[in-house]
């Protein structure tokens, strides 16, 4: 899988986003400095988790 398809994010066990990799910009529309520690992957995510 080519690097700018890959969309990494991490986040705490309050689910607050610590990561916030290139690829997932690109497929959420947010920059890192507006979700790193601000916001929560449910804010804009339905949870579901694709492993590939």
């Amino acid at each position: 899988m080519s690097d700018n398809l890959k969309s990494v994010i991490t986040c705490d066990l309050d689910g607050k986003i610590e990561t916030f990799s290139e690829g997932a910009q690109d497929l959420f529309g947010y920059t890192s400095e507006e979700v790193i520690g601000k916001i929560r992957v449910s804010d804009f995510s339905d949870g579901q988790v694709v492993l590939g």
